[in-house]
């Protein structure tokens, strides 16, 4: 079996960004493996189950995937208050802090372990609930010691009552306290442990994927000005690679440069079938709403020898109107510079409008981000 530490380095590794990586700690015996069972649905012995016992018997760092749970990541930490594995070594050596979020887990009356433990998570600005445990069988033994036994309500009262007299320094409310039991998933608050952790994964996935497409938005600024710096050399080849004047075209220009550029432009811009993929992958939407909106927003630009001859000859005509309105006496003679100035609006004219539109679907996706539309 491989050692505990190359399972962190085999955990650093796996750690998915947006998913929310569940840490899952407490003291040594307190139910961390089989709460993991439970959200699993399986029982010891079951392909994929995490392995229990009475004694301590998480030694390594293992992540489980539960089908019905697929943006949340659950790690089973080895329990502290060991020899192994204690304050003095806990942090450093499983990489404590690495992880979105914390389930803390005890299930007797809280111990200074569950308090350091809240303490340190606390101190990082990490987020945790406590998850008292083993609850069913706390009932059963309360109500066999006393002479007079008290309701179920009552015992579940004072046990989060208990909890959270201990914890609310750390900043935990009353519904970041947990009571439940393993074996007894329909009882207690194992339900609304679960909903609440759902509801925290989708945040975490909203912030990442406001996160990838802004640092998206930032990537077309930068390509767009790379662009923007290369497109008099290419107006310059454009020109003087065209000996006569183009046909149907009051200009000498090289279609054929214009139209690699085009090319260029659009892989920079426009989204392809990998694209797709990409944002299956990060947002959890289906792919047919994402070849939706991206049919929706597509912009028409013919590529094609023809398709840029006739953007050419629009700009052409728009900039001979724009002479003879300013200046109605003058020759209206082409020129190279005036070839030079078709190619240099068509190039601009080309990239803005790719540029903006890409800035428009990347938009359409925040927003639709923002409103957690759409996600599995």
């Amino acid at each position: 079996m491989t050692s505990l530490w190359s399972e962190c380095s085999m955990r650093h590794e796996e750690i998915k960004r947006g998913k929310l990586n569940v840490a899952v700690t407490g003291k040594a015996g307190a139910g961390k493996s089989s709460f993991i069972n439970a959200v699993l649905g399986l029982k010891v012995g079951q392909p994929g189950a995490a392995y229990t016992d009475v004694k301590e018997c998480t030694d390594y760092i293992l992540s489980y995937h539960a089908p019905n749970f697929e943006h949340i990541v659950f790690w089973d930490l080895p329990g502290i208050g060991t020899d192994t594995h204690n304050k003095n070594n806990y942090v450093k050596k499983l990489g404590l802090l690495d992880y979105d979020f914390y389930l803390v887990m005890g299930s007797e009356r809280l111990t200074d372990d569950e308090l350091w433990l809240a303490n340190i998570i606390r101190n990082s600005n990490k987020k945790f609930y406590f998850v008292r445990t083993k609850v069913h069988d706390g009932i059963k033994f309360d109500v066999l010691s006393r002479a007079n036994p008290r309701s179920k309500e009552e015992i579940l009262t004072t046990l989060r009552t208990d909890c959270y007299s201990n914890l609310r320094r750390y900043d935990l409310t009353r519904q970041d306290i947990y009571l439940i039991d393993n074996f007894k998933t329909d009882d207690y608050d194992f339900s609304f442990l679960m909903l609440n952790l759902e509801e925290e994964s989708l945040q975490v996935r909203i912030k990442y994927v406001l996160a990838y497409y802004n640092q998206k938005e930032r990537s077309f600024l930068h390509q767009r000005k790379v662009l923007l710096e290369t497109i008099e050399n290419v107006v310059v080849e454009a020109t003087t690679k065209c000996k006569e004047q183009t046909p149907e075209l009051g200009a000498s220009l090289n279609i054929e440069v214009l139209l690699r550029e085009t090319k260029r432009y659009m892989e920079q811009f426009e989204r392809s079938s990998d694209d797709i993929e990409k944002h299956e992958e990060l947002t959890g939407w289906h792919k047919e709403v994402l070849q939706d909106l991206l049919t929706r927003n597509s912009v028409e630009i013919n590529c094609s020898e023809k398709g840029v001859l006739d953007f050419c000859k629009n700009i052409e005509l728009c900039e001979l109107i724009d002479v003879q309105c300013a200046m109605p006496t003058k020759s209206n003679k082409k020129t190279k510079s005036w070839s030079f100035k078709i190619a240099f609006k068509y190039l601009n004219r080309i990239l803005d409008i790719l540029y903006h539109n890409a800035l428009k679907i990347n938009t359409e996706i925040i927003e639709m981000s923002m409103q957690g539309k759409n996600f599995r």
